[in-house]
């Protein structure tokens, strides 16, 4: 799982154990510490 999925697990178990409806996209976008090497706006910020 990336970083992004992980840090919204406790979330992700509500919705599941209380059976609510709801859409989750993962997307992954280069950056800082994910291998990627060329310049992206958060190295900007």
């Amino acid at each position: 799982s990336s970083p992004g999925i992980s840090l919204k697990q406790e979330g992700v178990s509500y919705i599941a154990g209380a059976r609510l409806p709801c859409v989750i996209i993962d997307i992954m976008r280069g950056g800082p510490g994910l291998g990627n090497i060329a310049p992206e706006q958060s190295d900007y910020n």
